[in-house]
């Protein structure tokens, strides 16, 4: 399994286009879940 450690004193923020299957989804769902902040999915 790969794991990427992402260190640095600046917040990362932005927007994905995650194209593809419901799968795709399901992946940023879990990710929003265990990250701080407001996540909004659109088309899911």
């Amino acid at each position: 399994m790969e794991r990427y450690v992402v260190t640095g004193g600046t917040p990362l923020r932005g927007s994905v286009r995650a194209r593809g299957a419901k799968n795709s989804a399901l992946k940023l769902m879990a990710a929003s879940l265990l990250a701080e902040g407001e996540y909004v999915l659109h088309d899911v």
